[in-house]
């Protein structure tokens, strides 16, 4: 297993990927590495785009400090892919800002970050700031900010670890059976075997905008005969009004497993 560099003042085409002479984009980057490589993001900010930064390879992605490495969607439409079929991906380390869900449906999702599986997936997210993003209240191809689909008998594992959520709100509605955003999304064939497991660990959830706030913890769409599970651990979510804030579940779901501990609302 090798790894390799990406900085915001990286070069494509002159870069090797070493420390000292970076790449400039995870297109290069994915490109020039294999399964099991880790990809180290270097310092700065960088113009948050689909085509340019995808996470969907079975890499881990770290950043060297999430104060520092910032990408930034420019308040445009990102639809990021993150995982894949039978990938096991982690996106560590990085300040996510700025940024919509994606635009336009597709099996692949319309979340910020979209995950499709059509065999199985984990997907670990750590240490990450989610910060100032829209998402999209429309669960039929996956919105929200994480959107998984799974066809047949696909398996989609999504944990967060260490994570802050800072003022994740909802924008207009392009359709769907959601009444509200999400923070994940499920979509799947009618009469599919999969499962979708969802872990929130050590998680804080600030929320700024009340009037859009996150409405619910999962929006699932069709007729899913999967076993899905939502576990949360030791997270915090805090308003600024002392607003009562409900979280719940929405839509076609089979059959839900909840489990918490040590689970708090916060208000200040």
């Amino acid at each position: 297993m090798s790894t390799f560099y990406i900085s915001p003042t990286g070069n494509d085409t002159t870069g090797d990927g070493s420390s000292g002479t970076p790449w400039l984009t995870l297109l290069k980057a994915n490109a020039s590495s294999v399964n099991g490589d880790t990809i180290i993001l270097q310092a700065g900010t960088y113009t948050w785009t689909a085509a340019n930064y995808s996470f969907g390879f079975q890499r881990t992605y770290q950043g060297v400090d999430p104060a520092t490495v910032i990408f930034d969607g420019g308040g445009l439409g990102i639809g990021n892919t993150v995982g894949g079929s039978n990938l096991t991906t982690t996106v560590k380390n990085i300040n996510l800002q700025n940024a919509i869900g994606g635009v336009t449906g597709g099996a692949g999702g319309m979340g910020v970050f979209s995950c499709s599986t059509g065999t199985s997936g984990l997907i670990t997210f750590s240490d990450i700031v989610f910060k100032t993003i829209k998402v999209q209240a429309y669960d039929q191809y996956g919105g929200g900010l994480i959107g998984t689909s799974n066809a047949g008998t696909g398996n989609v594992n999504v944990v967060m670890n260490s994570c802050l959520f800072n003022d994740i709100y909802q924008m207009n509605p392009l359709g769907g059976s959601a009444n509200g955003s999400m923070l994940f999304a499920g979509w799947g064939d009618s009469g599919s075997g999969g499962t979708k497991v969802y872990t929130l660990n050590n998680c804080t959830f600030y929320f700024v905008n009340l009037a859009d706030y996150l409405k619910y913890i999962v929006g699932n769409r069709n007729s899913v005969a999967a076993y899905s599970t939502f576990t949360v651990k030791n997270c915090i979510f805090m308003n600024n009004t002392g607003t009562t804030i409900t979280w719940s579940f929405t839509n076609s779901i089979t059959t839900w497993s909840l489990s918490y501990s040590d689970f708090y609302l916060m208000t200040t």
